[in-house]
């Protein structure tokens, strides 16, 4: 069961929220490009039950999910969907590409936040998962170079 789960369909050019595996698809984004840096951002209000996707700092509409709760104590998997908890992988389904400065918040930053982050990269690091004190482990050809 995916709690969170943000992926993108280059086929279909759309983003993908799940909660809970309850889909939300966000079709017709701009596609920010395999090769440029971007800034992507999802975020999800369990309150209203809305989500929404920032790219580059650019809003999208907000859609709602069915459901709204998620579990404590995450496993959190970056670059691969889980078919199983905490495994289950298929390779069509694992991200290729360069990632960098991943955060999570248990709380839904302001849109002056994300704008900022997105424009400046200035930032409160996350209070969930913050990137630059990540205790992580590597499977498969993964390769983690450090900033020069």
């Amino acid at each position: 069961m995916n709690d969170f789960l943000l992926m993108t369909s280059y086929k279909e050019q759309s983003f993908i929220v799940y909660i809970h595996n309850n889909e939300v698809t966000f079709p017709g984004l701009h596609d920010p490009g395999k090769d440029t840096w971007n800034s992507i951002c999802a975020t999800w209000k369990p309150d209203s039950k809305l989500s929404q996707i920032w790219i580059n700092g650019n809003p999208s509409e907000k859609k709602a999910h069915s459901r709204a709760t998620l579990y404590e104590n995450p496993t959190i998997i970056l670059g691969q969907e889980q078919d199983s908890v905490g495994g289950g992988f298929n390779l069509d389904q694992s991200f290729a590409g360069k990632m960098t400065d991943v955060h999570m918040w248990d709380y839904v930053l302001s849109a002056c936040e994300i704008r900022r982050f997105a424009r400046d990269f200035y930032f409160t690091p996350g209070n969930v998962l913050n990137w630059k004190a990540l205790d992580y482990s590597t499977t498969g050809s993964v390769s983690v170079e450090d900033k020069a």
